[in-house]
């Protein structure tokens, strides 16, 4: 596990990299509604919250085209991206984040097919550690409600809005006390 702790701490230093890039075009929005929505959902991150699944499902719409669709994503953002989920950003990153992502989802939704109680904790801490969450010093049952709330997203997207999953390492990652510890 010490490893994986390792490997985490290298990739949760860029959650807060791609914040301000979040919040430079959450500004620029035009829609009022989605906006807002975005707005509430950055508060809570900046509230030492996280947003609750919900929250982040409303902003779907801004994660298919502009300004986060996983295509229309700025270069710097899409770089942050690539290294939270370990991808080489050289060479099609963007094609390869879809991919990821798409992976990511299916097998989200194997597990909630599968069921929680199939999962054996090394599975369980190995899906948490994926997904942004150092799983280390939670007991089983956290992480598995961390998994619920990750899943619920994964549930509600589909390929076109891949990059909204791929942001969710930071909105319910970003302020986990055990991920805080990790920060530098």
């Amino acid at each position: 596990m010490e490893f994986w702790c390792q490997d985490l701490e290298t990739r949760v230093q860029h959650y807060k990299i791609v914040m301000p890039k979040l919040e430079r075009k959450t500004k620029k929005i035009q829609d009022v509604k989605l906006r807002n929505y975005m707005e509430d959902v950055l508060h809570e991150l900046h509230s030492n919250r996280h947003p609750t699944p919900e929250q982040i499902i409303l902003t779907k719409p801004l994660f298919v085209e502009r300004p986060y669709g996983v295509h229309k994503v700025g270069y710097q953002q899409m770089v942050q991206l690539c290294k939270i989920h370990e991808l080489w950003p050289q060479f099609g990153p963007r094609r390869r984040l879809s991919q990821y992502g798409r992976l990511l989802r299916a097998t989200d939704l194997a597990i909630k097919w599968d069921g929680w109680d199939d999962e054996s904790a090394h599975e369980i801490i190995m899906a948490c550690f994926i997904r942004g969450l150092n799983p280390k010093g939670l007991h089983t049952h956290e992480r598995i409600a961390w998994l619920k709330q990750w899943v619920t997203v994964a549930e509600n997207i589909d390929d076109d809005s891949v990059s909204l999953l791929l942001h969710c390492p930071i909105f319910l990652g970003l302020n986990e006390a055990t991920n805080k510890a990790l920060y530098r």
